[in-house]
């Protein structure tokens, strides 16, 4: 889905782009290397938000589908290969983030599940 990374690229932009629309732009010069692993993770909740939205809409009952690691690192292409409601589980509790096993968490998250292959993060509130 993501071969070279440019799309998850452009993706990426946009969500940024509507982050800032709506206030939630960091300075990057004076944000803390936390504060952009947490603005990292919100980036990629939104665009598999945005994918979920997009299946349910396609599909009366979506099935598998590639979302995107939910991990803090930028740099992270990787992609979690699960059902959109298995997705939709994790993510309906808003401090819950499915990443790759052993990918790189914000500061405090700690690894409260498994689903199949993947860990369930959870960040403090």
């Amino acid at each position: 889905m993501w071969a070279d990374g440019a799309g998850k690229e452009r993706l990426l932009r946009a969500i940024d782009s509507l982050i800032d629309d709506l206030g939630g732009k960091q300075d990057d010069a004076t944000a803390s290397r936390q504060t952009r692993r947490e603005h990292n993770q919100l980036m990629f909740r939104r665009a598999n938000e945005l994918l979920f939205t997009a299946l349910t809409r396609l599909a009366s009952k979506p099935e598998r589908a590639r979302f995107l690691c939910e991990c803090a690192a930028f740099d992270c292409f990787e992609t979690v290969d699960v059902e959109a409601r298995q997705w939709h589980a994790v993510a309906s509790q808003h401090n819950h983030f499915l990443m790759n096993a052993g990918h790189q968490r914000s500061e405090g998250e700690e690894v409260v599940g498994h689903l199949g292959e993947y860990e369930i993060a959870r960040k403090r509130d």
